[in-house]
């Protein structure tokens, strides 16, 4: 089920349902072993959306190493799921 959120959530995002995405994104975040997945789409959807102040509260959520990967997919930007799966890796 998780799995399945997870790729519904980029799914949303990329397809142009962000606000679906985020709603996506939060129920994943709820499952305690998948915290840092669901808080890093919901900051990558905010971002989206130009929420730049709850992209900073998203961001207390993550792990070190999720803020960092998010800083520099923020940075360099993302404009498809590879350059996701990149920051990631």
């Amino acid at each position: 089920m998780w799995d399945f959120l997870y790729v519904l959530g980029y799914g949303q995002l990329f397809g142009g349902q962000v606000r679906e995405a985020l709603t996506t994104f939060g129920r994943l975040s709820e499952k305690a072993g998948e915290l840092d997945d669901g808080w890093f789409g919901q900051a990558l959807c905010l971002s989206r959306l130009g929420s730049n102040d709850l992209v900073v509260s998203a961001r207390e959520h993550l792990s070190v190493s999720g803020d960092e990967r998010l800083s520099m997919l923020l940075e360099k930007g993302f404009e498809n799921y590879l350059a996701v799966a990149r920051a990631l890796l």
